[in-house]
């Protein structure tokens, strides 16, 4: 995923969006639908250009993903999804389950 620029998801079903969610922390333009978890990575800023509603919205997309990878590779949405990397949550972790271990 580090030397890629582009993640597509189609899902119809997907817990939390694990791979869609690595792919953007390795700085791939994600192009997910609208729905489940997939918008919780991306800032409203970059809505309009990552999610799709329809099989149209996702072409119109990935088109211009291919047209413009310059422009794909100055986008970068890593920020926005360092929240979940394992440095930031350990800890958290490690405190809820001492305190279930007791």
């Amino acid at each position: 995923m580090w030397e890629a620029d582009v993640q597509v998801s189609s899902a119809i079903q997907d817990f939390f969006g694990a791979s869609a969610c690595e792919a953007i922390y390795c700085g791939c333009l994600p192009i997910l639908p609208d729905r489940l978890n997939y918008p919780t990575f991306i800032p409203d800023p970059h809505r309009e250009l990552c999610l799709y509603r329809d099989p149209e919205g996702l072409t119109r997309r990935l088109r211009w993903a291919c047209q413009n990878p310059d422009r794909v590779r100055e986008i970068s949405l890593r920020d926005h999804v360092a929240r979940y990397d394992w440095q930031r949550l350990i800890e958290q972790y490690d405190s809820r389950l001492e305190s279930i271990v007791g």
